[in-house]
């Protein structure tokens, strides 16, 4: 081997290191912004706490830039699906509400698509259609 072709191996590797360093550092930088997206969508609607429009402007952006980048990402589409539920009771305008209920319905069966087999995705679809029916006008 000549020292021209150890340099350019050496070169290659360093460059497949760093791709794999960065990727799993998008990996966590995600990971950290669903959990906090997530967590907060958790403490809707428990106890006393109500979360400012500013939180639930921050959650949801960041659960759409998430579902931009992994559209299929179970997750994440079933977790924007609940936050879209919240956003439906939390409002009085009745075509907002179906506007919102429809958003989560649509996401929630996107996710039940990516896990058949979760039971949960399945009773939370069918707990948002039932929602979409008994709307009143």
């Amino acid at each position: 081997m000549t020292g021209q072709y150890k340099v350019i191996m050496a070169a290659l590797i360093l460059l497949l290191v760093l791709m794999a360093i960065a990727h799993a550092a998008s990996l966590l930088i995600n990971d950290l912004r669903f959990t906090r997206a997530q967590t907060e969508v958790s403490f809707w609607g428990r106890g006393d706490y109500n979360p400012s429009q500013a939180s639930v402007r921050r959650a949801g952006q960041a659960l759409d830039d998430l579902l931009y980048a992994s559209p299929n990402h179970p997750a994440y589409l079933s977790v924007r699906a609940n936050s879209y539920v919240w956003q439906a009771y939390w409002v009085s305008d009745i075509a907002l509400e179906r506007q919102y209920t429809r958003q989560a319905v649509r996401l929630q069966i996107a996710a039940l698509k990516s896990r058949p087999a979760h039971p949960h995705s399945r009773a939370k679809m069918i707990e948002y259609k039932e929602r979409l029916h008994n709307i009143e006008y």
